[in-house]
């Protein structure tokens, strides 16, 4: 267990640019339990932290750290998905 002194943010690392920073700063990602697919999510399980930033986000795409944050094999179909839906978030664009 890590200690936090009191009232001290939980740190995380970015699967992006592997910077540690509050987890507040970080977007939260997991595998959906049903389709596969790595999502923004609320709740608990297995996740991996990524900054909402252009160059953080493209970097996933050929970061290794996604798939050991989240235990699991994150196929390159999924990983493109992942990064063109959080480009569109970043830009504010409706989902195509």
């Amino acid at each position: 267990m890590n200690a936090r002194p009191n009232g001290a943010a939980p740190i995380r690392s970015c699967v992006g640019c592997s910077s540690r920073d509050a987890q507040s700063a970080l977007l939260r990602l997991r595998l959906h339990a049903g389709s596969g697919i790595v999502v923004a999510a609320l709740g608990s399980g297995r996740s991996a932290y990524v900054h909402e930033r252009p160059d953080c986000v493209a970097a996933l795409s050929r970061s290794k750290g996604l798939g050991r944050s989240l235990r699991s094999q994150v196929g390159a179909e999924t990983r493109r998905e992942l990064v063109l839906a959080l480009q569109r978030r970043l830009t504010g664009a409706a989902p195509a």
